[in-house]
């Protein structure tokens, strides 16, 4: 997670919490930009204990694209894609 993104995360309602966890558990990797956390004054503490912080986002991007992940693009759509557990264009087939 990128950008303001990063700041919903350490605030999101119980019940998005759940369902993250649920994802979770289905195998979505949450892992927040420590750049984007810097940007934000969002700290280790403030974040769930599911999520593991990169150093760099885009880092982590290109990383994940050369191992044959797709990557959409659309920050805005995660929560509903995350919502309607349709999370394959973010995960490693």
């Amino acid at each position: 997670l990128t950008g303001p993104a990063v700041l919903r995360l350490a605030t999101l309602p119980d019940a998005m919490q759940l369902t993250l966890i649920d994802l979770v558990r289905r195998g979505l990797l949450v892992e927040p930009c420590r750049n984007a956390m810097a940007a934000f004054h969002v700290t280790d503490a403030a974040l769930p204990d599911y999520v593991q912080p990169v150093p760099a986002g885009i880092v982590r991007l290109i990383e994940l694209q050369q191992a044959g992940s797709a990557y959409n693009g659309r920050h805005h759509r995660i929560y509903r894609l995350m919502r309607r557990y349709d999370f394959k264009s973010i995960l490693r087939f």
